[in-house]
């Protein structure tokens, strides 16, 4: 495919909405003219990073631009890469089209309007994203992990089981009210029942021990008990 397979489908759309559409003008693809208004759009065979950068570029000539791509197939439309891409040329308050080149019936449709992006109302329709970053933070004794780190983290939760695990290695065993009296947390029974980690093991009703699993893994994590239980005890 060519991107100037892509040309005369978004002519006519744009002339379909009364549009004089002129090609190739000082190195852009496409200028859409109606009375005083100007749009740009950028055409690529590929929804790439490249694409995004030439078209906010162009936001610089003229306010509204749009990309046009092909027609992407339904797994690849509904993606998180695309999903995360559509997200980004809201951001940065840029259109999108899809241009359809099938054999009997060849178009384009506008996807996404180059509209001004409300910064604020999309903040606080992640008001509870932000909650949970802010209890998370709270709840965390310091900072235990290195940028970039894939797989165990220390978060928050594994703080609480640590130190739960860390009384259970000086006894045998203790109850959920002792361990909960003990580390001060009261979500000591969820995360005993849960057991996420494998770390405990029941040793009668209400009572617990470690396991051999956990006996092991805790080791691994005494730098961040002595940083915790200093700070509790």
């Amino acid at each position: 495919m060519k991107e100037t397979e892509l040309y005369q489908p978004v002519k006519d759309l744009f002339e379909g909405m009364a549009y004089e559409v002129f090609s190739e003008v000082n190195d852009i693809d496409v200028v859409a003219v109606k009375d005083d208004k100007r749009i740009v759009i950028e055409l690529k065979t590929s929804f790439s990073m490249k694409l995004i950068l030439q078209a906010v570029k162009r936001q610089k000539i003229y306010e509204d631009v749009y990309v046009a791509v092909p027609f992407p197939k339904f797994k690849k439309r509904f993606s998180k890469d695309f999903k995360d891409k559509e997200y980004l040329l809201r951001r940065l308050e840029l259109g999108l089209i899809f241009v359809s080149l099938g054999e009997k019936n060849t178009y384009a449709q506008i996807v996404l309007e180059p509209n001004l992006f409300d910064l604020s109302r999309s903040r606080s329709r992640s008001k509870k994203k932000r909650e949970m970053v802010d209890q998370e933070l709270s709840n965390r004794h310091g900072d235990n992990n290195v940028g970039g780190t894939k797989g165990k983290l220390i978060t928050a939760y594994r703080e609480k089981a640590l130190v739960l695990a860390s009384y259970l290695r000086e006894t045998n065993d203790m109850t959920t009210k002792e361990l909960r009296e003990a580390s001060g947390n009261d979500k000591t029974t969820n995360i005993l029942y849960n057991n996420y980690y494998g770390w405990f093991d029941r040793a009668g009703k209400g009572i617990y021990k470690l396991s051999e699993r956990g006996r092991c893994e805790v080791e691994d994590y005494n730098h961040v008990i002595d940083k915790i239980r200093g700070v509790e005890d």
